[in-house]
C-alpha cells in the first residue's frame, strides 16, 4: 500500500474499504459512537493520509495529551516515581524542542515532556526483557520524547507495559503464540511491539476503515519484507488460505472474522474498543473469541464507561465472560488507573 498522495486516490481506497465492510453483517458495522468518530478518522484520513496518523488518527485511539498537573494518569506515575527521577527530568523537559506539526504552548509542552519522562523510568523498573530498547518507527510522524538516551512515545511505553501482562497471561500456556490476533488495534502499536517479541508469529488485525488501512500501510514499512494478506473482498477462507498459510501480517474488515477457522488463534488481544460497541455487538465478538481461541485472551477497557451516543453503560464485572474460561487475572491497569485489565485461557 503506498502513501497515497492524492486526495482522489485516498477517497477511492477508503470507499472500498467501508464497502467491503458494508456487505457484511450488520452487527459487525460501526455503532453510532464510531460512526461519529470514524467520521472525523476519515475526514483526517482524506486530508492527511498516512503522513500524519500518529498526530491525526492515532490521538483518537489510545494517546492521552497530558498538559495539566492533576490529570489522573500524571499523578498516577508521580506518586510512583522517585525524588531523583522528579528532579532529573525538570531540565530535559525544560529544554526539549517544540513539536513543530503538533504545537504546545510552553506550559503544555513541558508538562507533557516531563510526564513522558517519568513513565520512561516507570517503564524501566519493570522492563525486565530490556524492550526499551526498541525505538518508536518514524512513519506516520509521531510525538518523539528524547530522555535517558533513548527515544520514544507514549504509545510504545503503553504498549510494552500491555506486553509485559500479556507475556504474564502466556506463562500460563507455556508455549508461543503461533498466530496472535487484535480486534480493534488502530494504527498497530501493540503489534509492533508484539511482533518484535515473537518475530515469527502471525499477526491478525481486524478493524474498521480508516485503522485497518492504517495498520496495513504501517506494517508494511516497519516491516518491509513481510507477507501480507491485505485488505479484499474475499468471501470464504479458502480464497485466502494459501496466502494465509505463510503471511507475517493479515488484514480483516470486522465481519471477515467469522471466517478464520476455529481455535486458530493463540493471543487474542482486545485494548480499549469493546465500550465503544452495543452490547450485542460486544457478545458478538465474545463468541467469536470463545470460538477462535486456543491459548489466552488478553482485554483492557475502561473499568466504567457511559456510550451517551448508544444509551448504553458498562463496568468491567458486566463484559460477557464465558465460564468456561479460566481468569488468569483481572486488576487495574497500571498508568491508566481508571482501566481494568484481564486475562483469561481459554
Amino acid at each position: 500500500m503506498e502513501t497515497l498522495s492524492t486526495k482522489q486516490e485516498r477517497i477511492k481506497l477508503l470507499n472500498y474499504a467501508t464497502n467491503i465492510m458494508k456487505k457484511g453483517k450488520r452487527i459487525y458495522h460501526p455503532s453510532r459512537f464510531w460512526e461519529v468518530f470514524g467520521k472525523k478518522n476519515n475526514e483526517q484520513f482524506i486530508k492527511d493520509g498516512f503522513e500524519n496518523m500518529k498526530i491525526r488518527q492515532g490521538l483518537d485511539y489510545f494517546q492521552f495529551l497530558i498538559f495539566e498537573w492533576s490529570y489522573w494518569q500524571f499523578q498516577y506515575v508521580w506518586k510512583k516515581s522517585s525524588l531523583k527521577t522528579k528532579l532529573q527530568a525538570i531540565l530535559p523537559a525544560l529544554t526539549s524542542p517544540g513539536f513543530q506539526d503538533f504545537p504546545m504552548e510552553e506550559r503544555q509542552r513541558w508538562l507533557f515532556v516531563y510526564y513522558h519522562c517519568l513513565l520512561w523510568d516507570y517503564v524501566k523498573k519493570r522492563d525486565t526483557r530490556n524492550l526499551l530498547c526498541l525505538e518508536e518507527p518514524r512513519y506516520g510522524n509521531p510525538l518523539l520524547v528524547r530522555w535517558r538516551n533513548h527515544t520514544f512515545t507514549q504509545d510504545l511505553l503503553n504498549s510494552i507495559l500491555e506486553t509485559y501482562s500479556m507475556l504474564e497471561a502466556l506463562e500460563n500456556t507455556n508455549k508461543q503464540p503461533e498466530t496472535i490476533l487484535e480486534a480493534g488495534g488502530g494504527y498497530g502499536r501493540n503489534m509492533y511491539v508484539l511482533k518484535k517479541v515473537f518475530p515469527r508469529s502471525k499477526i491478525i488485525m481486524v478493524d474498521i476503515p480508516p485503522a485497518i488501512m492504517l495498520a496495513q500501510w504501517y506494517m508494511t514499512k516497519v516491516f518491509p519484507d513481510s507477507k501480507i494478506v491485505g485488505i479484499s473482498d474475499f468471501k470464504k477462507f479458502s480464497e485466502i488460505q494459501k496466502a494465509y498459510a505463510v503471511a507475517d501480517f493479515v488484514f480483516l474488515l470486522p465481519h471477515q472474522i467469522e471466517l478464520i477457522p476455529d481455535k486458530s488463534i493463540h493471543l487474542f488481544v482486545n485494548v480499549n474498543s469493546f465500550q465503544e460497541m452495543t452490547f450485542k455487538q460486544i457478545e458478538t465478538y465474545f463468541s467469536q473469541i470463545d470460538r477462535l481461541t486456543k491459548g489466552v485472551f488478553y482485554t483492557k477497557q475502561w473499568k466504567q464507561q457511559d456510550n451517551q451516543i448508544d444509551n448504553i453503560k458498562i463496568n468491567e464485572h458486566e463484559y460477557p465472560v464465558h465460564d468456561s474460561w479460566e481468569e488468569l487475572f483481572h486488576r487495574e491497569a497500571q498508568i491508566q488507573s481508571r482501566f481494568f485489565e484481564a486475562a483469561y485461557k481459554i
